[in-house]
């Protein structure tokens, strides 16, 4: 999504509530305002963001401490 999108959705919705939605009701609120392509692909991006942040709790929990 570019910065002009982004800007027409975060004057309609904070930041927290936006990621707290479910990827079809953003398609729904704002997929007419931008275009449903743009909130499928930012919907792909926080999928992929957030499979990777938890990709790295699962690393740095299986990690054992090391001790001297």
């Amino acid at each position: 999504m570019n910065r002009f999108k982004a800007a027409v959705v975060l004057s309609q919705i904070g930041l927290g509530e936006l990621l707290d939605l479910d990827p079809g009701e953003r398609i729904e609120m704002f997929g007419r305002l931008i275009g449903p392509q743009s909130i499928m692909a930012f919907n792909e991006e926080i999928k992929q963001r957030l499979g990777a942040f938890e990709g790295y709790d699962q690393e740095q929990d299986n990690h054992t401490p090391v001790s001297y």
